[in-house]
């Protein structure tokens, strides 16, 4: 009975370790999820990937990443939306900034402009920084949580 209880412990334990590891591989940009070389093609399409990544993680999660030959770089969830779109500084392209966003830089941030968003998977509230350092925390409905200036 002991020996049961003792290897049921150690198979629990190895898959728990198992599901834990992180493990990343660089792989052909057209392995990439569909909805993600759709969204490099509609706003990155003068813009070669030179790297990308696809990443298992813990809890079975999963993301690719791309970094592109200007040095902009995108991580994507498993279906190929994007979480993460970091322009460095140069400005994400506005068409892929949301309008309600780009209504409140016109009303409260005339001239900055938008170098990196990030999505929540979760929450899906959205994170915009700026030119200028300035972060700016969205809900779901893009209604302003918080702003950090510079």
């Amino acid at each position: 009975m002991t020996k049961k209880i003792l290897f049921t412990l150690l198979a629990i334990a190895c898959f728990l370790g198992a599901a834990g590891e992180v493990k990343r591989e660089e792989i052909p940009a057209k392995k990439l999820p569909f909805m993600a070389t759709k969204i490099l093609a509609a706003y990155f399409g003068d813009d070669p990937v030179t790297t990308a990544i696809k990443e298992k993680g813990g809890a079975f999660k999963m993301i690719f990443e791309a970094q592109l030959e200007s040095g902009t770089e995108l991580q994507f969830d498993k279906d190929g939306n994007w979480t993460m779109v970091d322009c460095k500084d140069r400005p994400v392209p506005e068409r892929m900034v949301p309008g309600k966003v780009i209504m409140f830089l016109e009303a409260n941030h005339p001239d900055a402009t938008v170098v990196k968003m990030e999505r929540d998977p979760k929450t899906r509230d959205h994170t915009i920084t700026l030119d200028n350092g300035t972060a700016l925390l969205f809900d779901e409905h893009f209604t302003l949580l918080t702003a950090t200036p510079d």
